[in-house]
């Protein structure tokens, strides 16, 4: 009798498992000066828009086929002739063509959370030894395949509904930013309930 009861409670608690996912994803940042060739910058965000997702995987080794990144985040051709401010910020969107792109294969659960797992990032030029070379990204938002708007901060969406989820964010860029490809990675977590 303990012994089925301890089963009839281990199933119960199965059934409102939950799965946690983490999906790692690249976040560029092109920027220029008007001494930049602009041949530079093109072939920049080219590489950065190929190499999309092709060498980060998920933390969790048996869930990998959750989730598939098909592009990376690329803020592209940013030029930064505005020296009289101490910092810009740009805002890429979610529904921006740069977004990142991340394919939801999970259906299981009725819905899921998702949010990034940090709240900044900082991307890095070169060394990224002096804050010349590092740029922060902050304020991620989210669009899935129904959204009519982009939402931020944590979100539950239907999972039924959600095949592509896209990823935007906004950067800080210093007036003392060095011209080129500012690279960094960030972390999407996938909350299935």
């Amino acid at each position: 009798m303990y012994l089925q009861d301890n089963l009839s409670q281990i199933g119960n608690i199965s059934s409102t498992r939950q799965i946690e996912h983490l999906r790692q994803f690249d976040v560029y940042l092109i920027l220029n000066t008007r001494h930049v060739d602009w041949k530079f910058s093109q072939l920049s965000l080219g590489s950065a828009l190929s190499s999309s997702g092709s060498t980060k995987t998920d933390r969790y080794g048996p869930n990998k086929n959750i989730s598939k990144v098909s592009q990376s985040l690329v803020f592209p051709d940013f030029t930064n002739d505005d020296k009289t401010s101490e910092e810009s910020i740009l805002t890429l969107s979610a529904f921006s063509p740069y977004a990142a792109k991340i394919h939801i294969n999970e259906k299981s659960s009725s819905s899921v959370e998702v949010s990034i797992v940090e709240d900044t990032i900082t991307l890095i030029n070169g060394a990224g030894v002096d804050s010349s070379e590092r740029i922060e990204v902050f304020n991620w938002g989210f669009k899935t395949d129904e959204a009519e708007n982009e939402v931020f901060h944590n979100r539950s969406f239907n999972s039924y509904q959600l095949n592509e989820l896209r990823v935007g964010a906004s950067a800080r860029i210093k007036s003392l930013n060095l011209p080129g490809v500012y690279i960094g990675t960030a972390t999407l977590k996938l909350l299935f309930k």
